[in-house]
């Protein structure tokens, strides 16, 4: 959650002054007229880019962070190592050693830091590697320049663990003092996605050649990625490291990306703040076999090369009707180019636009032939650019994820009688609403029949003991069904819904927050958007339904303010304009707290929360607000999956400044950048009608309390 628009737009700039001053051994050499003072200036420059971009971000705090900072100085051959220093937020140094003011980390708010020494050897050589974590202290295997150009990285289970860096400092002229200069180069890669559908088919008609394609991503993915690196550059192969790798690096799910179609949102993700990058050591292959004969590169040239995955749902409309269905997927190599190269190279940002045309790729690797959809294509045949599955029966997708809250889908089913059953996973995970049976759980011996139309169903609050733990390996729970059409193979589809991400460790108070930020497709009641108004404009706060507090922090000021937000009267008796809050309804409905309302015309058409099945979501409070935007995740967590917070967008919280209380706090992403550790919201807002994004937080301590409200609530459009 930490924006690199400032590293690509921008240069940080570390000045490194090196003046008069004493210096430990073993740099200590006897007084002389030649020991100089040393001027170093360090730069983090801009990445090298693939394609053009411009910013792009992400959970990590380190791109575009110098955190600390570790320096070698040589002799001038570099065959001998004359000494080491270490600084990070912490340790500044103290004069009359090497000190640096102003302290680490380096970031866009401090561009530069000066770091002082004098009486060096003339003619030192000078290494930095920055954000190795810690000083390096195996300085009796490091003798020379050679040593520390093998020093390892190594990565986490997924992707590297740390963004180091590393450069070599050259001089830019000599005098009564010694001017240097470095550029610090990141071992690592970055790889961002985006998806164009602009000139997909989009035709309306009745065959197969007048019809309308829709992709909806799921997942991007790196592939066979290296597990370590070493900071020097001069590196060909990562084989010679002794590198390994691991299948599966660094991916995300994409559910906020929505559907790709020519003729609805024909772009999504991006190379820029909309987009979502993925991390991976560099891993230079060279070229393919010279030999080689086929027009695009391939795995099989380079069995030890990484590339991306970008894996989704396909679907083929006829007439405005779904028709065919199945997952697509699509496989890039990276490089330097598409057809020969497969080197990906440090401090490298690998900007990959997956342009779709026509059928998406489907008709090229032999599905369409003249026109005509083929269902039954063996897989052998796909291109190794695409593999694809199709039926004309069953659900669009394979896969469905869903955050902890409740969740209301209507999903499109196609085809004509087919059935559902239970596999596995919780009884009391789903409910769906059964024509003329009302809503029914998913229980052991479930079996429904379908068509093509919409199948109702809701997600059930995935709810925890106060001070009990979520699952963490794998940090969901899974509901698998199969359905079934005659004799034709069936099809499983998994239903995840994923555990909360913790905020705060707090025994039976434990704090909360949502996973995914919807766009209001799966959630009931919302608008079809994450945008809401706070509500209450020029209203002053206080006094009614449990009261509204003026309090801030972790304990029950957001859920109370929550609760008073959607429980009050809906004219305020302030102005008699209508208070209504859209924010705190949809933390509420996520709660299952007034989703009784009617669907359908019948009584037996409402949702299937009882009292006891609510959990407490609610609008957090300042403090909590900072909690969650300050959320950084564990890079070597193979399930970190999470929608990151917006960089572009403001965040409401359910706090009142103590004597404005007609004011809002809120998160003004333009105000407040974030950077870590976050600073405190101090902006606040008379306009309570302002469209902000909501991030929704959970306390199991507060269920009790939800599941005691009346069972009553309002019925908003």
């Amino acid at each position: 959650m930490f924006s690199i628009k400032q590293i690509i737009s921008g240069v940080v700039v570390m000045s490194i002054f090196i003046l008069p001053s004493c210096i430990d051994d073993p740099c200590e050499q006897p007084r002389s007229d030649e020991l100089v003072d040393v001027r170093m200036v360090i730069t983090l420059p801009e990445p090298i880019v693939k394609s053009t971009i411009t910013k792009a971000y992400s959970q990590r705090n380190d791109y575009n962070t110098v955190n600390n900072l570790n320096v070698f100085v040589f002799n001038a051959s570099g065959t001998a190592l004359l000494g080491t220093y270490y600084f990070d937020a912490t340790y500044t140094g103290v004069a009359p050693n090497p000190t640096v003011s102003p302290s680490l980390p380096l970031n866009s708010t401090t561009l530069s830091t000066v770091l002082t020494f004098n009486a060096i050897q003339p003619n030192s050589t000078f290494y930095l590697v920055a954000n190795y974590g810690s000083k390096i202290t195996n300085t009796n295997t490091i003798t020379n320049v050679n040593d520390l150009k093998n020093l390892k990285e190594n990565g986490g289970s997924t992707s590297p663990m740390t963004a180091m860096m590393y450069a070599k400092a050259v001089t830019t002229s000599n005098g009564p003092t010694t001017n240097m200069s470095a550029q610090l180069i990141r071992t690592m890669a970055m790889v961002t996605v985006q998806i164009n559908g602009t000139n997909l088919k989009n035709d309306i008609g009745t065959t197969a050649a007048d019809s309308t394609i829709k992709f909806t991503p799921r997942v991007i993915k790196l592939m066979h990625v290296p597990n370590s690196c070493v900071l020097g550059e001069d590196v060909d192969n990562v084989i010679g490291t002794n590198a390994g790798f691991i299948e599966k690096g660094d991916s995300s799910l994409v559910p906020g990306w929505g559907e790709v179609s020519a003729g609805g949102n024909p772009i999504v993700g991006g190379h820029d703040e909309s987009g979502i990058p993925l991390f991976l050591f560099e891993n230079k292959q060279g070229n393919k076999p010279s030999g080689s004969t086929e027009q695009y590169k391939t795995t099989t040239d380079k069995p030890n090369s990484s590339y991306l995955l970008v894996e989704g749902s396909y679907h083929l409309y006829v007439g405005g009707l779904i028709r065919m269905s199945g997952t697509i997927i699509y496989k890039f190599c990276l490089g330097n180019d598409v057809t020969t190269n497969f080197d990906v190279e440090r401090n490298t940002h690998y900007a990959v636009t997956l342009n779709l045309s026509g059928w998406g790729g489907a008709e090229e690797d032999g599905h369409f032939r003249n026109g005509v959809i083929n269902v039954t294509e063996p897989t052998s045949e796909v291109g190794w650019r695409v593999d694809l599955s199709l039926r004309d029966w069953g659900f669009l997708q394979d896969e469905f994820n869903f955050d902890a809250h409740e969740g209301y889908a209507e999903l499109q089913l196609v085809g004509q009688s087919f059935s559902i059953e239970r596999i596995s996973g919780p009884t009391d995970m789903l409910a769906y609403l059964d024509p003329g049976n009302g809503w029914t759980m998913i229980g052991n011996s479930a079996n429904a029949n379908l068509d093509n139309n919409l199948l109702k169903i809701v997600i059930m609050p995935w709810r925890i003991a106060p001070g009990s733990e979520y699952p963490t390996n794998p940090p969901y729970r899974e509901l698998v069904l199969r359905a079934r059409h005659g004799s034709d193979p069936p099809q499983d589809v998994i239903f995840r819904q994923w555990a909360p991400i913790k905020l705060l460790e707090n025994g039976s108070d434990d704090l909360y927050m949502e996973r995914f930020e919807e766009t209001g497709a799966f959630i009931s009641g919302d608008p079809g958007n994450s945008n809401h108004t706070w509500g209450y404009p020029n209203d002053v706060l206080g006094g009614t339904y449990l009261g509204f507090t003026f309090a801030h922090g972790d304990a029950v000021d957001g859920f109370n303010n929550t609760l008073y937000l959607y429980e009050r009267d809906t004219q305020s008796p302030t102005t008699g304009v209508s208070i209504n809050s859209t924010a705190a309804q949809r933390c509420l409905r996520k709660a299952g707290y007034d989703l009784n309302r009617i669907l359908g015309a019948s009584g037996q058409n409402k949702t299937p929360i009882e009292t006891n099945e609510r959990a407490a979501w609610y609008l957090p409070s300042k403090v909590e607000l900072e909690r969650v935007i300050g959320y950084v995740g564990d890079l070597d967590n193979p399930y970190e999956f999470h929608d990151p917070i917006k960089t572009t967008v403001d965040y409401w919280s359910s706090s009142t400044p103590q004597g404005i209380q007609t004011q809002t706090y809120f998160w003004n992403h333009t105000v407040v950048p974030i950077i870590h550790p976050i600073n405190p919201i101090t902006t606040y807002t008379l306009n309570r009608n302002d469209l902000k994004q909501v991030r929704c937080v959970y306390r199991p301590s507060k269920d009790a309390t939800i599941w005691a409200l009346p069972f009553n609530p309002k019925v908003y459009p």
